[in-house]
């Protein structure tokens, strides 16, 4: 049985809030590695690679679960928006016209697709990140094996 209580547009907002405040401390950080990557590249080893590697792993594991369960999140709740508005035109007897509803049902959500659209740009950051450090560190473990 579903529930036909919504949550409040100032509820959305708080959350997507949330959501962007919870990875804030990533962008920053995201920030200072490809500040790294871009200023010292050239004298980096192979070691300092791998360590960027694995932090940028970790950081796009946490930072695309939160994409992915946003992402999920608003889906449902344009759905769920979409019935309640489709059910209570039935009830009142009252004129349906679907594309206007699910204009109303992304108007809605509004709040959330601007704070998926940051999430999304941060996982294409991060992954973008972690492909230029992979290849920095296979190049520079290529280039020490020459040299040994």
């Amino acid at each position: 049985m579903s529930s036909n209580v919504e949550i409040s547009r100032e509820e959305l907002k708080v959350l997507a809030d949330n959501e962007i405040s919870a990875v804030a401390k990533y962008k920053v950080d995201l920030e200072k590695i490809a500040q790294e990557l871009y200023s010292a590249a050239t004298i980096l080893s192979e070691i300092r690679y791998r360590e960027i590697e694995q932090r940028l792993v970790g950081m796009y594991t946490f930072v695309n679960g939160a994409y992915k369960t946003l992402d999920a999140l608003v889906d449902n709740l344009e759905v769920t928006h979409y019935c309640n508005i489709r059910t209570k035109a039935e009830i009142d007897s009252v004129k349906f016209v679907s594309e206007a509803t699910s204009r109303e049902s992304r108007a809605y959500t509004k709040d959330l697709h601007i704070a998926l659209a940051e999430l999304e740009s941060l996982v294409d950051h991060i992954n973008q990140t972690l492909c230029t450090a992979r290849g920095h560190r296979y190049a520079e473990k290529t280039e020490t094996k020459h040299y040994k």
